[in-house]
């Protein structure tokens, strides 16, 4: 899946992207940090880092395993003029 890091998920009116592209942008980018933080604080609480299975319940409930951690954070391109 194509990822673009921008200020605004609306392309440039010459601008193009693959299909399925996703954008990081501010809002979704402090989500992101925000869940990463807590994920953090979480598995730090206990020594849960050492546990395998704490460390996973600890990723799906921060949206921060491989198959959500993009759809969670980031939102669809939006086509110029849209």
């Amino acid at each position: 899946m194509p990822v673009l890091v921008a200020k605004s998920a609306r392309l440039h009116p010459l601008a193009s992207a693959p299909p399925g592209t996703r954008v990081i942008t501010a809002a979704t980018l402090s989500t992101l940090k925000d869940h990463v933080r807590a994920f953090t604080a979480e598995i730090s609480k206990d020594r849960a880092w050492e546990r395998p299975e704490a460390v996973v319940a600890a990723l799906q409930r921060h949206d921060l395993t491989p198959d959500r951690v993009i759809t969670k954070h980031s939102t669809k391109v939006e086509p110029a003029g849209s």
